[in-house]
């Protein structure tokens, strides 16, 4: 029902401003999209990104980030947490 991007961690550290990229654009197919992002933490450049992505979700992306055993004060939880259009599920 949709389209898959998987990427790793190491993929946005190559290139930073990737997730934004591909959450924007648009699928050869049309329709609904996701991206899994593996291996995260508490990286800069993926914090700055789910801040724009949390303030203004796009239409049909939907973005997964697995990360591993994230402290109560890291970044990148705090921003999951506080965001209307972000969901987070401790596992």
């Amino acid at each position: 029902p949709f389209s898959l991007i998987k990427l790793d961690i190491g993929d946005l550290q190559k290139d930073p401003g990737r997730l934004i990229d591909e959450a924007g654009s648009i699928g050869l197919f049309g329709g609904q999209k996701l991206i899994w992002i593996r291996g995260a933490a508490n990286e800069k450049y993926l914090v700055d990104s789910l801040q724009q992505l949390s303030e203004k979700p796009l239409e049909g992306t939907s973005v997964i980030i697995e990360a591993g055993d994230l402290k109560k004060g890291a970044l990148l939880r705090k921003i999951a947490e506080t965001a209307r259009s972000v969901a987070t599920i401790p596992c």
